[in-house]
């Protein structure tokens, strides 16, 4: 897909899905230049300047992705962002948004402490 790939590992945790289990939602098929179809796993989304961002990983994989979603005739694309600076400035904001939301699951509020 893209070079600019980001190299933040994700970590794998176990899981297992039972009947209320969403994960699926956040399930997205990509087809691919040569017309393979690929489930990708959607991470986050972000706004900046006007523009959206997601963060994509491809199940299996453990490196995300970042696309730029634009819209053309009416539908929805993803492309890659050539801009290398703003490359690099939206992966600093995904980068801080997943560092928040770690940092969340591992120390949840505990008021009484």
């Amino acid at each position: 897909m893209s070079e600019k790939e980001n190299n933040i590992p994700i970590p794998e945790e176990e899981h297992i899905c039972d009947d209320e289990c969403e994960c699926d939602d956040n399930i997205i098929t990509l087809e691919t230049e040569d017309g393979t179809k690929k489930n990708f796993i959607l991470l986050g989304t972000l706004e900046n300047e006007g523009k959206i961002y997601l963060a994509i990983v491809e199940e299996g994989d453990n490196q995300y992705e970042i696309l730029q979603v634009t819209n053309d005739d009416e539908e929805l694309v993803l492309t890659e962002i050539g801009d290398d600076e703003e490359f690099t400035t939206i992966a600093n904001m995904f980068d801080a948004q997943f560092t928040q939301e770690m940092e969340q699951m591992a120390m949840p509020d505990h008021p009484e402490l």
